[in-house]
């Protein structure tokens, strides 16, 4: 895939920290690796990622496909996928980042994986020319559901035909939240579990501005989806988080009450263990997880 431009072709705001550019001066003299452990301790774990891309196998992609990554970070997600895919975009905001991320990739002999200065609301990308598009957590940026719509709907249109979106979002019904935690978006206890109509009037109450909702339930996601095109939606609840999943476990009938007799720890106490066993003859379980990972497929036929 080639930019409408070349690398330096657009120039947004660079939110970067100073923290990056320690790192991507550095990384010049000492090696990437050693940049990142002198000025950002323990960001080795996420760049070195060993699962970062491993919802590659969950769909089928021939080795020729174009990804284009929107959440690039230090790059584990596009260092994981080059060896099996034909290109990869990195796509940052910042030129700090993608000349650090230009550094990582010549030290590790990666020659077909490119940075980009972009911004996700505006890849500099001809329309239907990635297979694979990664919005990692891109989505909450987006704003409220209404222009998540919108957003989803336009990368739709830089993938070709039956290509697939990835993304990953917080879940608006976790544990958490049910016991009381402030939601995302109005920061207030129990906001994210109500209907749209009775939250709003509730931070009119609190003394809080109303905004849209940015999180969503597995329902919610499916429903912002459809209504931005797209016609095979799956998800995968992120065990026990989004950014490093240790286990992906689909939200399909019988995988998760499988995940939780086999795999998850058994809670500690028989008040606990009640507890459980009747939130999965409930159905809840599957729906309370932290956050999840969602593949979307374009259709076929543009609409």
């Amino acid at each position: 895939m080639t930019p409408r431009r070349s690398i330096e072709a657009s120039r947004p705001v660079d939110r970067c920290g100073a923290g990056v550019e320690n790192v991507a001066t550095a990384a010049r003299r000492l090696g990437w690796r050693t940049a990142l452990d002198q000025f950002e301790p323990g960001a080795r774990l996420e760049a070195e990622n060993p699962i970062a891309a491993a919802w590659v196998i969950l769909v089928p992609l021939p080795a020729d496909v174009t990804v284009v990554d929107l959440d690039p970070g230090w790059g584990a997600v596009a260092a994981g996928l080059a060896g099996s895919v034909a290109q990869v975009a990195a796509v940052t905001p910042s030129p700090v980042r993608a000349a650090f991320l230009a550094q990582r990739f010549r030290e590790d002999g990666i020659a077909n994986v490119l940075p980009v200065v972009g911004t996700p609301a505006a890849a500099p990308f001809r329309p239907a020319t990635a297979d694979v598009i990664i919005a990692g957590r891109s989505l909450r940026a987006a704003g409220g559901a209404s222009a998540q719509i919108a957003w989803l709907a336009s990368l739709r249109g830089l993938l070709r035909p039956g290509g697939w979106t990835v993304i990953t979002g917080p879940n608006r019904y976790t544990a958490s939240a049910l016991a009381g935690s402030p939601d995302h978006d109005l920061g207030l206890p129990w906001a994210g579990l109500l209907p749209a109509r009775v939250a709003r009037v509730y931070a009119a109450l609190a003394g809080r501005p109303w905004r849209e909702r940015s999180v969503h339930s597995a329902r919610g996601y499916r429903r912002i989806l459809a209504d931005a095109g797209y016609e095979d939606v799956r998800l995968w609840s992120a065990e026990p988080d989004a950014r490093a999943p240790a286990l992906l476990v689909a939200l399909a009938p019988g995988a998760f009450g499988h995940y939780l007799r086999t795999v998850a720890p058994a809670p500690r106490g028989r008040v606990r263990r009640g507890g459980r066993w009747l939130a999965r003859r409930l159905g809840l379980l599957s729906r309370v997880g932290p956050a999840y990972w969602i593949l979307a497929r374009a259709g076929d036929r543009r609409g």
